[in-house]
């Protein structure tokens, strides 16, 4: 349980410390296999989600839109997407050089 709970803590940073350099706010969650990350200002959580997967960055990510329940015509999972943290370490590390790389 503590290796894999280490691991999960490895790929959260490493996928939250690319996500702050590409310019996204900071959505470090304490503990979770997923990353709610806030989307740009300019991007719904669909758009954002075609963002990355555009061929030279190519992470695979769920809208929040499609998750989350509306509150009367307010959907709150249309400004984030969810990064599922079950990737290998090294397909993280290889995730966050894309995103450093193309996101901005």
């Amino acid at each position: 349980v503590a290796r894999m709970r280490n691991g999960y803590k490895q790929k959260r940073d490493i996928l939250a410390e690319a996500l702050v350099s590409a310019g996204l706010d900071d959505c470090t969650p304490d503990a979770t296999l997923y990353v709610w990350q806030k989307t740009p200002a300019n991007m719904n959580s669909v758009d954002f989600a075609k963002k990355l997967l555009r061929k030279e960055i190519a992470v695979v990510v769920t809208p929040g839109a499609w998750i989350s329940a509306k509150f009367n015509s307010f959907d709150p999972g249309n400004s984030y997407v969810r990064f599922a943290l079950v990737p290998s370490i090294k397909e993280t590390k290889e995730s966050a050089k894309r995103i450093k790389g193309h996101l901005k």
